[in-house]
Formats: C-alpha cells, structure tokens, sequence
C-alpha cells in the first residue's frame, strides 16, 4: 500500500497491470465493455478508458478536498 496520496496513480496503474488477465477473462465471458451497466453512470468503453477515468475522478476529488479541508 502506497503511504502517499501523491502517487495514487501509480498505485491503480500497478493494480490495473496486475488484473490485465483477469479482466480480459471477465469482459471475454461478460461482454459489456462500452456497455451503462448500474450502478455505473457511464461506460467508457475499454478497460485502460475505465482505469483513466478512475484517476481522473480520484484527481479532481483530490483537489476538491483540498480546496475545502486544505492540504
């Protein structure tokens, strides 16, 4: 586990790359990539467009608690 909230995203890189065979079984045998699956509001329609738009939204959270609780 990573101590630092600054290198959050080399954390979920490194998980992704751990999974990359998992999820290929899973989308392989439940094809819904691209697909809106509840409780998911959008479907970004790769597995490397979902892990980007997880560090995007952990980014942009961030910088909102930041900006309201400081650093």
């Amino acid at each position: 586990m990573y101590s630092s909230l600054s290198t959050i995203n080399d954390y979920i890189d490194t998980r992704a790359a751990v999974l990359q065979q998992a999820q290929a079984n899973n989308f392989g045998r439940w094809p819904i990539l691209g697909e809106k699956v509840w409780p998911n509001r959008a479907a970004y329609g790769s597995y490397q467009a979902e892990v980007d738009q997880l560090k995007a939204w952990i980014t942009q959270r961030l910088a909102h608690m930041n900006s309201v609780y400081g650093q």
